[in-house]
């Protein structure tokens, strides 16, 4: 029973996942203009930034497109 004792001792203080919270922190919000901006700073294709930016080709044509059809819209 020394050894568990000894063994408790030790970890005692110690920050692990079980005793430690981690804060989520809100999303960013996204828009075609950050994303065409961060693609420009980048210097990269929407081809290869899609990958980059851990979403698919068209889901990055849909969010660039968003701008383009709010604005039909408002001409219209």
């Amino acid at each position: 029973m020394e050894g568990v004792a000894a063994v408790k001792s030790q970890g005692e203080g110690k920050v692990t996942l079980r005793n430690y919270k981690v804060e989520g922190k809100p999303l960013p919000k996204v828009n075609s203009a950050l994303i065409r901006e961060t693609r420009e700073k980048l210097r990269c294709s929407r081809a290869v930034f899609a990958p980059i930016s851990s979403m698919s080709f068209g889901a990055l044509l849909d969010i660039s497109f968003v701008k383009l059809l709010t604005n039909r819209r408002i001409i219209v």
